[in-house]
């Protein structure tokens, strides 16, 4: 549990800087575009570098997001679990007691 959610601190870190990377790379572009006249090929291979970076920002987020949900999923578990082994364990003390 505790390396999952490290794994989604982490994730979300990752996510967090590549959205403010893309957010500079996207602002950077527009100032050198507006104070020198780059040719479109220029801007259109910033432009997919950008493109390529919200896909992979994208990618990180869905991961998070199955990360999150298996995490929920384990806790689940291990909380049902703990119910039935306590349950278990009143049963067999009632009989001995009995």
């Amino acid at each position: 549990m505790r390396q999952q959610r490290e794994e989604i601190s982490n994730l979300r870190n990752q996510v967090r800087a590549l959205t403010l990377e893309n957010e500079s790379i996207g602002r950077a572009v527009h100032l050198e575009n507006e104070s020198s006249g780059q040719t479109p090929t220029d801007s259109n291979l910033i432009y997919e570098a950008c493109e390529a970076l919200k896909g992979e920002v994208e990618a990180l987020e869905r991961e998070v997001l199955v990360l999150n949900e298996r995490s929920m999923v384990y806790r689940n578990g291990l909380i049902t679990l703990s119910i039935g082994f306590t349950v278990v364990t009143g049963v067999f003390m009632g009989i001995l007691k009995w």
